[in-house]
């Protein structure tokens, strides 16, 4: 579970917090579930559906539970709930990439003389 205090600084117009804000925390809150739960080295957001079921009101403390539903090699297969105070206010899905093992670094291919180390 991931959580954070909302803020005025989060509102948009009309006073609430702007769904820009939710769906960030989403999928923030989303993909760091996967890296917890997988134990992938990396993933990248493919798809994210957002479902605003109530509005959230600056000062309020939102919550974010996240289950993986299905893991296969390359992708993952999420869904989430964003709460206030246990009243459901966002619900999410989304699909993300998975990239396991040792991550190459850029110009690793390149002969050290064109790294500029020889």
């Amino acid at each position: 579970m991931f959580g954070f205090q909302t803020e005025a600084r989060h509102a948009n117009s009309r006073g609430v917090v702007h769904g820009g804000v939710l769906a960030l925390f989403a999928d923030h809150a989303l993909g760091r579930s996967l890296r917890l739960q997988e134990r992938a080295d990396r993933q990248a957001t493919i798809q994210l559906q957002v479902q605003y079921i109530a509005p959230v009101i600056p000062g309020d403390f939102l919550e974010a539970r996240a289950e993986v539903l299905r893991s296969t090699t390359h992708v993952a297969y999420l869904r989430g709930i964003l709460s206030v105070g246990g009243k459901v206010v966002v619900e999410t899905s989304g699909l993300w990439k998975l990239s396991r093992g040792r991550r190459e670094s850029a110009g690793a291919e390149l002969p050290d003389a064109e790294r500029g180390q020889g």
